[in-house]
């Protein structure tokens, strides 16, 4: 395998930049250029990766801090007291996930100078190496951690920029990304991959607040299925944290959801047929789950001869829920706690109104088991 088509690039480079280059030289600087990559990245040469330009981003050719002005595609530079004469060309190297933005530079051991278009080289003499090869980058862009909700900041900034015209610093996006990820997940009872993402689209409502809690209302990926989603911050320390700001500390600032559509999220992942997050076998009641956020209604019918003891199974209920938050506090705040709930009784009918803040689907989990283990209900409806 190599990093460069030779044949299509002498084509593409004439036609689409008006360049004579020959084949010659294209074949001895994808020779020494595959070379160099495996030796300073260790990966492999594949199908997954080739340098390539873009019509569209255009061809620069660029020195560093020159001496004199650019001649043809040579530079002059000043390199350790001396003079250097070195040519290069931008190029993108390209890879399953995410491309670089790279100079390809060429010398020539005795003073010659090489020009694309050479022919009659001499591959002792003539050097290539590669500008801008970041290496982590390489790595991320091959086999990337796709267990989050944003895989490569620097790329979702700068599309963030692009598309929405508002800067947002690198710093914050990873603190966001390390933060909201395990949260998603925790309430969600989905395991981030691949097919979930937060995601800038310019036909999704895009809002901005800066104040003591801070809002960012983006997009989010699920499977395909894109839909709004909040995502707001605070400080421990009261400080008012900016999307620019670089010096973000991270066990300072808090990031959280407004709204999780839960029950939405695992339909779309699960589009044949949607399932809970969570297995519950034999409960003692029928249980339907319309719809699991951060606002539900919970209707719990009680068997007709328990009717006169709905004040009671309340009560119950009620140190449930602080039995819970309780024991969420003790053993990890990215568990989450439920924030408020209220109930209303008529008849046999407790409606049970609940922000279940950021406890998520081990909530529900736990209350659903509990509520059977009462043996009370005979229905119980999630909406």
């Amino acid at each position: 395998m190599t990093l460069i088509d030779v044949d299509l690039w002498s084509k593409l480079l004439k036609m689409d930049f008006s360049l004579e280059v020959s084949t010659e030289f294209l074949k001895i600087a994808d020779t020494q250029l595959s070379s160099i990559f495996e030796k300073e990245t260790g990966l492999k040469v594949g199908h997954n990766m080739q340098i390539n330009w873009s019509a569209r981003e255009g061809i620069f050719i660029q020195g560093g801090i020159p001496v004199c002005s650019a001649v043809s595609n040579q530079v002059v530079m000043l390199e350790n007291g001396r003079l250097s004469i070195y040519s290069k060309i931008s190029a993108q190297l390209s890879f399953k996930y995410g491309r670089l933005n790279i100079f390809i530079c060429w010398s020539s051991k005795t003073g010659l100078s090489y020009t694309l278009g050479s022919t009659g080289i001499d591959t002792d003499d003539i050097e290539f190496w590669i500008e801008g090869l970041d290496v982590e980058k390489c790595h991320s862009y091959i086999n990337p951690d796709l267990a989050n909700l944003i895989v490569w900041p620097d790329l979702f900034a700068a599309d963030f920029q692009k598309k929405m015209d508002v800067a947002i610093s690198i710093p914050f996006v990873e603190c966001m990304n390390a933060q909201l990820t395990p949260i998603f997940e925790n309430r969600t009872g989905i395991k981030v991959k691949n097919l979930i993402s937060l995601y800038i689209n310019k036909d999704y409502p895009f809002l901005y607040e800066k104040s003591e809690i801070s809002k960012l209302s983006i997009a989010l990926n699920v499977n395909s299925h894109i839909s709004a989603i909040d995502i707001l911050w605070k400080s421990k320390s009261k400080k008012i944290y900016g999307l620019q700001d670089g010096d973000i500390d991270c066990q300072d600032i808090e990031f959280w959801f407004g709204n999780l559509n839960i029950i939405e999220y695992h339909k779309q992942m699960n589009p044949y047929g949607y399932t809970l997050p969570f297995k519950l076998k034999d409960l003692s009641y029928r249980l339907i789950v319309n719809r699991i956020q951060i606002e539900c209604y919970v209707t719990l019918t009680l068997k007709k001869e328990e009717t006169d003891n709905a004040d009671k199974y309340a009560t119950e209920i009620t140190s449930f829920i602080g039995m819970f938050n309780e024991k969420a506090l003790a053993k990890s705040k990215e568990n989450g706690v439920v924030h408020n709930f209220s109930f209303s009784i008529k008849e046999n009918i407790i409606d049970l109104q609940i922000d279940i803040g950021s406890a998520g689907a081990d909530f529900f989990k736990k209350l659903f088991r509990y509520l059977s283990d009462l043996n009370v209900f005979d229905e119980v409806v999630v909406d």
